[in-house]
């Protein structure tokens, strides 16, 4: 594909030419070239010289990796998405001559960004060494490994001798029918854990975690010689989230699997206070595992498709990890559909760092930059600096796994103060706020100027950003990456209007505390009837708003938004997408695929999933 020139495929039964790529284990060695025990099955040497070009190792994965390699490090192919790569063209093809040995860092790598995990090809050729093909079952398996239920049952009690002994026995049925399995789950279910006496007082000693990790130990060691290579995978997850209370330490052959549900997207482990305690847990189990994994949430699941521009968290958290001795790491994405956000440049760069956590930050940078470059066209730096803004923006505030997508992005109530100071209050009596609604508010809404802004100031750059890359872009593919990466920004405009978000509201609300604390401060109002006016004021102003045709804006907005979406496959929102204002039976488009749509227990929640997914 890139000079034109076809080689031919032959075996080593053929004699030797003046010119090889040798792939593989073959008669061209001499012996002791290579020695393969010195990577990993997933590692693998790359030899250029004399006219050969050798691509060996460890194992036939590392062979693979190896080729996709020399492709990409000396050929400049880069492999970004499902449906994008880059395939340079020239007319001739030179090599340095150069010796190369890789291995990875992180042994086995898996991602749940949907574009680079839809398939096996992408999976293959970003390295990422998905976990299920080597695990023997699935995951929150101790019910049904008990045979007491699934994973969202209750876990049964783990001092039962029956249980124990039924849990042994699955779990050797299930490795006799996988013989290549690198790994079994014996974790705690979805469902909560044994509330029985005899457990609660074991939870008093040893942690709900020491609980877990002792049981777990017991069948670990009663494998480790029939499986030597097998380990044994549980969760540090929920109640197990913290290491143990006692010195219960995990077996070699035990796989804790730790997941970051409560840490902060928006920072690394180590710059944010709320993943200070995180990172004392993070610690704590890397001085008692051999082998660590993580579960890592880089999502936002209450909504995939608002802003969420954490790429300096995912840079910093990986050397964290590596640090604490993880050896297995899985990337918490969105695994539905590729979204209207960074989903593809997300999934890329994950697989870079999981390959190399100990990548320099201009490096990284560098993969960036070059996927932006290919897949938004001439544009890309306008797309690159409103990342930048939007993720300073960002920082300043915390991301958990379920955060409504208004909180990354909040109104600027410092901006907004500004304008009020710039403006000047008006002049308006306690009797004049007692009778709210005979002021004419929108007069200082619409002197204000702050109708015509965004009230985030990255949210407007994005669209103008967008809107200057899109007047750049050279063919159709990137001008449908842009169209679809612009979902992000309609999203969050959603937010921002729907609800306490809406602009209008913020502004006239801070208006009027502003007004109120004046009458405080003179005396002529108290604490309480203060309380009272900011509350009817709260409830007033937001009804008002409805009673006019900002809900019906927020409805249109709605509606292009969704049709956006299924123009550009993008029919999964979130666990708890919040898009109000569209009537129910809006939602069943009809474009090439069923869609299903789910209300919430507000009324308002809705997703896309369709059903061939």
């Amino acid at each position: 594909q890139i000079s034109g020139a076809e080689l031919p495929i032959v075996s080593d039964a053929e004699a030797p030419a003046e010119h090889e790529i040798v792939v593989g284990k073959t008669n061209r060695e001499t012996e002791g070239q290579f020695d393969r025990t010195a990577v990993s099955e997933d590692g693998f040497m790359l030899d250029i010289a004399d006219g050969r070009v050798y691509i060996v190792g460890g194992a036939s994965l590392g062979t693979l990796y190896g080729a996709y390699t020399f492709l990409e490090e000396h050929l400049g192919c880069r492999f970004y998405t499902y449906d994008f790569e880059r395939v340079p063209q020239n007319e001739s093809i030179g090599l340095v001559a150069c010796e190369d040995t890789q291995t990875p860092v992180i042994a086995t790598r898996h991602s749940y960004w949907y574009d680079v995990n839809c398939n096996g090809t992408i999976r293959d050729k970003q390295k990422m060494n998905i976990d299920y093909y080597r695990r023997a079952n699935g995951i929150h398996t101790i019910p049904s490994l008990a045979g007491t239920g699934d994973g969202l049952s209750s876990d049964p009690c783990l001092l039962a001798d029956s249980v124990y002994e039924t849990v042994l026995a699955s779990v050797r049925s299930l490795l006799e029918a996988r013989p290549d399995a690198q790994y079994i789950s014996v974790s705690q279910s979805d469902g909560g854990i044994c509330e029985c006496t005899d457990c609660r007082a074991s939870y008093e000693i040893h942690g709900e975690s020491g609980h877990y990790l002792r049981f777990v130990n017991r069948i670990a060691e009663e494998i480790a010689d029939e499986y030597p290579n097998v380990l044994v995978h549980t969760f540090a997850y929920g109640s197990t989230t913290t290491p143990p209370k006692d010195d219960t330490v995990a077996a070699d052959n035990v796989l804790v699997q730790l997941c970051t549900t409560g840490s902060c997207h928006a920072h690394s482990l180590k710059d944010c206070p709320e993943n200070r305690n995180f990172l004392k847990i993070l610690d704590g189990w890397g001085k008692i595992c051999k082998n660590l994994s993580i579960w890592d949430y880089q999502t936002n699941f209450s909504c995939f498709n608002s802003m969420q521009p954490y790429f300096s968290t995912y840079f910093e958290n990986a050397k964290i990890f590596a640090d604490n001795h993880a050896v297995y790491y899985f990337a918490q994405g969105d695994n539905f559909c590729s979204s209207g956000e960074f989903s593809g440049l997300k999934g890329y760069l994950v697989a870079r760092l999981l390959w190399d956590p100990y990548m320099d930050r201009e490096t990284y940078d560098t993969y960036m930059n070059e996927f932006l470059c290919d897949y938004y066209g001439p544009g890309w730096r306008e797309i690159r600096a409103f990342i930048d803004q939007a993720e300073k923006d960002c920082t300043g505030h915390q991301t958990l796994l379920y955060t409504n997508a208004a909180d990354p992005l909040p109104v600027d109530i410092t901006y907004i103060d500004a304008i009020i100071d710039e403006m000047g209050l008006p002049e308006y009596t306690v009797d004049d706020l007692r009778n709210m609604m005979d002021i004419d508010w929108d007069a200082y809404y619409e002197a204000s100027g702050y109708e015509e802004l965004y009230p985030n100031r990255s949210l407007k750059m994005g669209y103008e950003a967008f809107e200057n890359a899109l007047a750049l872009a050279e063919n159709d593919e990137q001008r449908t990456h842009i169209e679809r990466s612009t979902i992000q920004l309609d999203t969050q405009k959603v937010f921002f209007m729907d609800g306490s978000f809406q602009p209008k509201l913020y502004f006239l609300k801070q208006l009027f505390y502003r007004l109120v604390s004046v009458c405080i401060a003179n005396g002529t109002l108290d604490d309480v009837e203060s309380y009272t006016l900011i509350y009817q004021f709260d409830g007033w102003i937001l009804d008002s708003l409805y009673r006019t045709s900002t809900r019906e804006e927020i409805a249109e907005h709605n509606r292009a938004l969704a049709k956006k979406m299924l123009d550009y496959g993008v029919y999964w929102m979130g666990e708890a997408a919040d898009l109000r204002s569209i009537p129910y039976e809006e939602f069943n488009f009809e474009k090439g695929m069923p869609v299903e749509c789910h209300r919430g227990s507000t009324g308002g929640h809705i997703s896309w999933l369709p059903e061939h997914n």
